[in-house]
């Protein structure tokens, strides 16, 4: 079965997730990953990023009750409020920018990244 990664709100036009969205590239063009964006109400993509691929999009439902435990889902702190670190049996990776940037931070994450030691 053809693994998948799953980047929340890779559309986004912040720079945080356009991290991610280069994240899930990287998943794709090396570890064979199918690439999929969870999409957020509202945001389409723009020509704010370059980015070199468009893919598809589904909503967090449906990537909740498809996603599977070799599955990886790329979250931003900026969707902690989601709780998608308790919610999916897929894994769960976040990057971590600030230590007071978010008022509240999944802390469900299968593996987290962050900037600094400091932040870590």
């Amino acid at each position: 079965m053809l693994r998948k990664v799953y980047v929340m709100g890779s559309y986004v036009p912040n720079g945080g997730t356009y991290m991610a969205h280069t994240i899930g590239e990287i998943f794709h063009a090396h570890f064979g990953f199918e690439f999929l964006s969870v999409e957020m109400p509202g945001i389409v993509p723009t020509d704010t990023f370059p980015y070199r691929q468009i893919v598809p999009s589904v909503s967090v439902e449906r990537m909740l009750s498809e996603a599977v435990s070799n599955d990886v889902v790329v979250v931003n702190p900026s969707f902690s409020d989601l709780a998608i670190g308790l919610r999916t049996a897929a894994r769960t990776l976040s990057y971590v920018q600030g230590f007071n940037t978010f008022p509240l931070l999944d802390r469900f994450m299968t593996g987290y990244v962050s900037v600094s030691s400091f932040v870590a």
